[in-house]
């Protein structure tokens, strides 16, 4: 079974909490898999994946990776996954969210919306 999950773009309202102001994406999870699909809609031909981070140490919990298509079939699958950002689940007012942060795009208002299940996120940090 597949669940969708919503990318948005958001902001802070006076209280801190994240409010959405448009969707720019969707998320694609199955119940019997640790990572999940990003798909965004500027983006449409590439996927991404969330991968659980398995440090508890680090300052985030997902990374955010693609496959390189040009060496498939050459390299095993570690070596075809380039990590390209991160992923931070936030607590609080906005708990059920999870911050999405690009390497190169220098965004930091694009969440993911976990707010109707939270058997999938306990399912993927069990995993890691």
């Amino acid at each position: 079974m597949k669940n969708t999950y919503d990318i948005f773009k958001g902001k802070k309202d006076k209280s801190g909490k994240i409010i959405k102001i448009r969707s720019v994406g969707f998320a694609n999870a199955l119940k019997k898999e640790t990572n999940s699909s990003l798909h965004l809609k500027d983006l449409e031909s590439r996927v991404y994946l969330l991968v659980p981070e398995k440090d508890p140490f680090e300052n985030h919990d997902f990374f955010i990776v693609f496959q390189k298509e040009s060496f498939k079939n050459k390299i095993s699958n570690d070596q075809l996954l380039e990590i390209v950002g991160t992923g931070t689940l936030l607590t609080g007012i906005n708990s059920g969210l999870i911050k999405l942060e690009w390497d190169l795009w220098g965004n930091d208002d694009i969440y993911l919306s976990l707010t109707n299940d939270w058997e999938w996120l306990e399912t993927k940090k069990l995993a890691a």
